[in-house]
């Protein structure tokens, strides 16, 4: 399964020693990029025929295995539920409810390619060091958080809302490139110094042989 993503807005760095004011600032900033892809995603479910439609019971959604599982990719029997319901469940964290699109339950693994505009110099946020810093930051939003990671959740999403991300977590990103280049839109005079434009191409693809991931092949 293939698709796109993009995001305009402040990417900061994560720094491990971030403290007080400045950390609090960065966390608030993941939580309003989670919105931001939040929002493509579940559009995404909305009219993708494939995730739209994925039905299967619970029991036999639960017993998924390599090769031999049994999942329901269409089915519309009243024991049926549908996917999203199916993740939502056995992702509770915070008082959210959170639907991974690239699920460990389904083996399924993510590649994604970056192009990422920002306002440095060509090659100036490379030599600074803090590229692979503000990239992390985007990885930590397309996963889902921690529960260290659960505060300020209720400032940008509504109490018990069901929130969608890319994927469970970090290593399920098995390939990951990222190029570079000048964003040439004009500036605002209210611009955030760490203004981005970003364009990803993102695949979902399967790691193991599973009936289920035939449907993201």
């Amino acid at each position: 399964m293939e698709f796109y993503l993009v995001y305009h807005g402040p990417l900061s760095s994560t720094q491990r020693r971030s403290k007080g004011e400045k950390k609090q600032k960065l966390n608030e900033q993941r939580w309003h990029i989670r919105r931001a892809f939040h929002d493509q995603l579940k559009e995404l479910w909305r009219t993708n025929k494939t995730l739209s439609g994925w039905t299967s019971p619970r029991s036999e959604f639960e017993n998924i295995r390599p090769v031999s599982d049994t999942i329901s990719l269409l089915a519309s029997d009243d024991d049926d539920e549908p996917l999203a319901d199916l993740l939502a469940a056995k992702n509770y964290r915070g008082g959210f409810d959170f639907v991974p699109l690239a699920s460990k339950h389904l083996y399924l693994a993510v590649h994604l390619d970056v192009l990422f505009m920002r306002r440095d110099a060509p090659g100036g946020v490379v030599h600074n060091g803090d590229l692979d810093n503000r990239v992390k930051t985007l990885v930590d939003c397309l996963r889902m958080p921690q529960r260290q990671e659960m505060d300020g959740a209720k400032d940008v999403f509504v109490e018990s809302e069901r929130i969608y991300c890319l994927m469970e977590d970090d290593d399920q990103l098995s390939k990951l490139s990222v190029e570079t280049s000048a964003l040439l839109r004009p500036k605002r005079l209210d611009e955030d110094d760490a203004e981005v434009d970003l364009i990803m191409s993102v695949a979902v693809k399967p790691y193991m042989n599973t009936q289920s991931g035939l449907a993201f092949v």
